[in-house]
């Protein structure tokens, strides 16, 4: 797959990002806290960037691709139902932290099984 493909699809995890931040944005009432919102929200959909990294740097062939575009369903899932969480426990900032941290682990780890399924096609290939 030629680099010029790899780009646009790199841009479905950021667009992934901007519609997770905007649709977290929407459901709160963020008058005085604006910022604070905007900063969690981002932080919450953080791994969206990991996986437009994983398009750029790692996919190789439609199989690796198509495993990274299953995932921005899989991160848009989890990334709602941690925001549902969120609002339920009333969290703050301990609970983005630890939310964050969670969700970039199974990012890294989505990643290095996209990593490992590369290398798998690419052997069973030639």
């Amino acid at each position: 797959m030629s680099t010029k493909h790899a780009q646009f699809l790199s841009l479905i995890p950021l667009c992934c990002f901007a519609a997770a931040v905007g649709l977290n944005l929407t459901s709160l009432d963020h008058h005085q806290h604006g910022w604070k919102y905007l900063v969690g929200s981002a932080l919450l959909a953080s791994p969206f960037f990991f996986l437009a990294i994983g398009h750029l740097m790692i996919a190789k062939g439609w199989q690796s691709h198509l495993f990274l575009l299953a995932g921005n369903l899989l991160f848009g899932l989890a990334v709602l139902f941690v925001s549902f969480l969120m609002r339920w426990f009333q969290a703050g900032w301990y609970g983005i932290g630890v939310f964050t941290l969670g969700l970039l682990c199974a990012a890294a780890t989505y990643l290095v099984a996209t990593w490992a399924m590369r290398d798998r096609v690419a052997a069973v290939g030639k």
